[in-house]
């Protein structure tokens, strides 16, 4: 089996064991919720060198017709390493939170670079067939600058920016871009590959994902069995294909993502790699997770004229 350290982003870890007790499994929805309100507010990447593949036969993945989340974590931590490929690389650490409650659920992330703040959230419910969000919102430096509601009474997306909301119908299963990774890991089952619809929050793509192989993925912390999928995205109003997204999801944890890569809507490869992950306050791997993140020093120079920075600038701090 051959592997290489990966010397652009860190990974604490050895594979673990699942945790021998789960929590109690919560009551699922059977029906997607509906939403008290709706908000007023490319080049493929390469090929990670840093897998082994294994010679167990080829793992497989289809939205399940139940979903159980009786062993699946109700509080999950982790800790990422984000890399955004721009003229000048940017790297930077986010705290990710994942809870159930009762048969809801709530994603947060949180990261901070050079005084600017960023959090991304997703709240849903949790059906027989997965995560059905309710709503989606990115922030930057406290206001919002992109959501998605969706109303499963009338089977409509209300997306964009806060005050400039467009509406248009979405298919059943739709996921957000921060939604969609813990809705693979509860739905994980036997099928070569899978499609979805997803939300960035102003746009819908059809994203199509196939099951690659089982490798082992080493960084420099150690090595995790990991199930390799391959994926492309295409804009609903669209013919063309984007492809270059990766995901790795772990099967001795749940099936949670380890490692996601993939252009973004400008080209910019995008790559977010685990650092660290607690289940239920269990810590697995890593180091011991902070539980905010703190300012990260000041903009150099440099990255004040990059168009992608021009924004933030303009933006309260």
């Amino acid at each position: 089996m051959n592997t290489a350290d990966d010397s652009h982003v860190v990974m604490s870890a050895a594979a673990t064991p699942l945790l021998p007790n789960p929590p109690p499994a919560p009551t699922l929805a059977t029906t997607p919720p509906t939403p008290d309100n709706s908000s007023g507010q490319t080049s493929p990447a390469e090929p990670s060198e840093d897998v082994a593949h294994s010679d167990q036969s080829t793992p497989t993945l289809l939205p399940p017709a139940s979903v159980d989340t009786s062993s699946f974590p109700h509080d999950v931590r982790a800790l990422y390493h984000l890399r955004v490929g721009l003229s000048i690389p940017i790297g930077a650490d986010a705290l990710e939170h994942w809870q159930i409650q009762g048969s809801t659920y709530h994603l947060q992330l949180d990261a901070r670079k050079f005084g600017f703040k960023a959090r991304i959230l997703s709240i849903g419910g949790i059906s027989a067939q997965g995560l059905a969000p309710q709503h989606f919102e990115l922030q930057l430096n406290g206001r919002s600058h992109t959501v998605a509601d969706f109303s499963y009474a009338t089977h409509s997306l209300s997306q964009g920016a806060p005050l400039h909301l467009k509406t248009s119908s979405f298919p059943d299963g739709t996921q957000d871009m921060f939604s969609f990774a813990y809705h693979l890991a509860l739905t994980f089952a036997d099928h070569p590959d899978v499609e979805m619809t997803v939300t960035n929050g102003s746009t819908l793509y059809l994203l199509h994902f196939t099951v690659v192989d089982e490798e082992t993925l080493t960084l420099p912390a150690g090595t995790l069995r990991t199930i390799h999928l391959r994926g492309s995205r295409q804009a609903h109003d669209s013919t063309q294909t984007q492809a270059g997204f990766d995901a790795w999801l772990a099967p001795d944890f749940c099936n949670i993502p380890v490692r996601m890569s993939g252009p973004d809507s400008s080209g910019h490869i995008f790559v977010m790699t685990l650092k660290s992950l607690e289940f239920d306050g269990q810590p697995l791997f890593g180091q011991n997770l902070p539980r905010d993140m703190s300012s990260d020093g000041h903009l150099p120079a440099q990255l004040a004229p990059l168009p992608e920075v021009q924004p933030l600038l303009q933006a309260p701090r």
